[in-house]
């Protein structure tokens, strides 16, 4: 799918929030990695739709577990590690 090392850096920015309790700046650090995210759609969606999908539905999930009203900090970093090994898997450096 190219390079998405920049994904990485925006997952890393709320990995470390959500580590140092900043439920605030973790919420907004991932609503920063959905909308880079939807910028590229266009560009890699035809590129690998599979691979696209899948990066997708765990955006999604970690998305979820971050903006939950109570969110388990077990959970959300669970959600954000699994997003991070799906991109691995398909970035291309």
């Amino acid at each position: 799918m190219g390079d998405l090392s920049y994904l990485k850096v925006i997952l890393s920015d709320t990995q470390q929030l959500l580590a140092s309790g900043d439920m605030k700046g973790a919420r907004a650090r991932i609503t920063d990695l959905e909308s880079a995210w939807d910028q590229a759609e266009e560009k890699l969606r035809p590129i690998d739709p599979e691979g696209w999908t899948s990066i997708d539905k765990s955006l999604d999930r970690a998305l979820k577990q971050v903006r939950t009203g109570s969110p388990d900090l077990a959970a959300c970093t669970e959600a954000l590690i699994t997003l991070s090994t799906k991109i691995d898997s398909k970035n291309t450096h």
